[in-house]
């Protein structure tokens, strides 16, 4: 029997595969679990339309990424920190969430892009990556100054 996968089975089938199984595993598991439909003409024309779907919608997250990426190209950011007194030792570490925030009020929204950075936790410069996704990353300075 012909099935059409509706989600991927490990060892068997990815999304939106088309393969020939045997009737009563289509029936029995397959079909019971709802991981695959029988391949009529009307669910192929379906699946072949959201697999359209599907690459577009990846196209525009990877084009989102890379624009994202170029306007961070050269950045170089500023973060003015409470200092312990008398020591160059921040009162709060310098986190992710501060660098994303930081961009943000200057106009640039990265969105889920992850920052790849350990705590700062003392006044100087530094580079930040900032990953995009798609195996987009950019190198931002960051220089953290006292407040």
């Amino acid at each position: 029997m012909k099935v059409v996968f509706l989600k991927s089975v490990q060892g068997v089938a990815q999304v939106g595969e088309i393969k020939e199984v045997a009737d009563g595993y289509a029936r029995n598991f397959l079909f019971a679990k709802g991981l695959a439909k029988a391949a009529t003409p009307q669910v192929v024309v379906d699946m072949e339309k959201k697999k359209r779907e599907f690459e577009k919608a990846k196209q525009s997250e990877a084009d989102r990424a890379k624009t994202i990426c170029s306007k961070l190209n050269g950045k170089s950011l500023q973060i003015k920190s409470r200092v312990s007194r008398g020591s160059t030792t921040l009162y709060a570490a310098v986190k992710p969430d501060e660098v994303k925030a930081a961009l943000a009020k200057e106009g640039i929204d990265i969105g889920e892009s992850k920052v790849e950075m350990s705590p700062i936790k003392e006044l100087g410069s530094y580079e930040v990556i900032i990953d995009c996704g798609y195996d987009q990353k950019e190198k931002i300075k960051l220089n953290v100054t006292e407040e």
